[in-house]
């Protein structure tokens, strides 16, 4: 990594490679490397005298004793920690860990509408507001919903992070899961990208309207003379 603007992080890519951003939530797909400094050759090592092959038990079915082999080695869980918890912050994909208490926090069915856009928005929130007392807007494309209380954060975790279990040396491996979740995090890049865009074309309206206004202004200075 080089610089951080906000919350993208810039690496040097090679001269091929366009991409050059990653950002907080993208750190599970990562990990640290500790660079080797002047190491030494190892010696070569001699090779161990060869024993005698000795044929194993046979058995009637290897398949159902190793259990398809998916049990040979425990699963161990680790865990990415947030970057900013405790609070909203905006632009960064949120995701609901606790449905039917974050439904339940409020009297009304203001948290059940929050919760039925996000069913429909590929289970992701982000924010464009956070207010002073730490309760936050969501970002939609003009849709008006209600805001999201600070003391409901616990409801709450940052994508890409909490408890992911490491996969080991011999351990099935969902892909269909991992492949959900990259669809994901490309689904709320291209929400936030398009709410960029929106931004942007009404910057874009709004000085085409004030450049109305102030032509108008002026024909009507120069009719009254």
């Amino acid at each position: 990594l080089v610089s951080k603007d906000g919350d993208k992080f810039r690496f040097k890519s090679p001269a091929n490679v366009a991409m050059d951003v990653v950002r907080p939530w993208e750190a599970r797909f990562f990990k640290e490397v500790v660079p080797v400094v002047n190491a030494k050759p190892k010696k070569a090592k001699q090779a161990p005298a060869i024993k005698p092959a000795v044929a194993p038990a046979p058995v009637e079915d290897l398949d159902a004793v190793l259990d398809g082999g998916v049990n040979l080695a425990p699963v161990e869980e680790k865990t990415f920690s947030e970057a900013w918890p405790g609070i909203f912050v905006t632009n960064i994909p949120y995701v609901l860990v606790d449905e039917h208490g974050f439904i339940a926090a409020h009297h009304g069915d203001a948290n059940k509408i929050i919760v039925d856009y996000m069913k429909s928005n590929n289970n992701v929130l982000v924010f464009d507001f956070v207010d002073q007392d730490g309760d936050a807007n969501i970002k939609t494309n003009g849709q008006r919903l209600p805001y999201v209380m600070k003391r409901e954060r616990k409801f709450f975790r940052e994508l890409g992070t909490g408890k992911v279990p490491e996969t080991p040396a011999v351990q099935a491996v969902d892909i269909e899961a991992q492949k959900r979740d990259q669809e994901i995090i490309a689904a709320a890049q291209k929400v936030e990208d398009a709410l960029a865009e929106h931004q942007k074309a009404i910057e874009i309206v709004q000085k085409a309207a004030r450049a109305v206004r102030e032509a108008a202004q002026e024909l009507a200075l120069l009719a009254r003379k």
